[in-house]
């Protein structure tokens, strides 16, 4: 790289820290359509060029701002504006009740790419297909993500031995450069058999988990004594896969 286009990539990344950043992105597909929504201080509306967009008041001073996208390319230059125009995600939501168009990650995860992503929320994450587990792939290969977390997934995942390899593959390959990267499952239980039954199965997985490289922890979460949530982390084990 010559040695001007090398100061223009600086001076760009160090004016970019000072750009605006969202607070939460959501992605929710259906059949046909696409609905794409942000939480945003009301100052930012303009800015990011969504003031046309339907609003709902969160709080004073912000809002939850909300497009339904038909077409494909519209999404497209939308993620492009927004995505140009901030410096950070705290949250990237991805909704994966209905499959999540290949094209549409690609397009993300290219131009999400140059930003900082907090997290990730994968959310409706009921079945477990081919195509989900190329989505989570790509989302795991963004260059600043070290936190992908899966809401009311442990039953789709440490039912069966998919979480193996897919894990191992996130945690081996693709995140190798990442230090501190880490998914976290999380689960709403409303009864001591349903805890029970995840941790049967949490159980049966842990030696293969540890086998790949990888580490886990089971944790139970209460609320005013009732149990109400369990949480699976999953990290890279340095020692195992030096």
């Amino acid at each position: 790289i010559s040695p001007t286009w090398n100061t223009f990539a600086i001076e760009l990344l160090k004016t970019r820290k000072r750009w605006p950043k969202i607070q939460r992105f959501e992605i929710i597909p259906s059949e046909n359509t696409c609905v794409v929504g942000m939480h945003l201080l009301d100052t930012q509306l303009e800015y990011f060029g969504v003031t046309k967009w339907q609003k709902f008041q969160l709080a004073p001073g912000l809002s939850y701002v909300k497009q339904v996208f038909e077409k494909f390319n519209d999404m497209r230059h939308c993620f492009n504006r927004i995505f140009g125009r901030c410096s950070r995600i705290e949250v990237l939501r991805m909704d994966f009740k209905t499959d999540l168009n290949r094209e549409l990650i690609d397009n993300i995860v290219e131009t999400v790419g140059v930003l900082e992503v907090a997290k990730i929320e994968a959310d409706q994450l009921n079945t477990f297909t081919r195509n989900n587990a190329y989505v989570i792939v790509m989302l795991a290969q963004i260059p600043s993500i070290q936190h992908l977390e899966f809401i009311n997934a442990i039953d789709c995942f440490f039912s069966q031995d998919i979480c193996v390899s897919l894990f191992e593959t996130i945690l081996t390959e693709i995140t190798c450069k990442k230090r501190n990267f880490r998914a976290v499952f999380t689960q709403a239980t409303a009864s001591q058999d349903e805890m029970d039954k995840i941790e049967n199965n949490y159980n049966s997985l842990k030696t293969a988990l540890a086998i790949k490289g990888v580490l886990s922890i089971f944790e139970k979460k209460r609320s005013d004594g009732v149990l109400s949530n369990v949480l699976i982390s999953l990290m890279k084990d340095e020692e195992t896969l030096k």
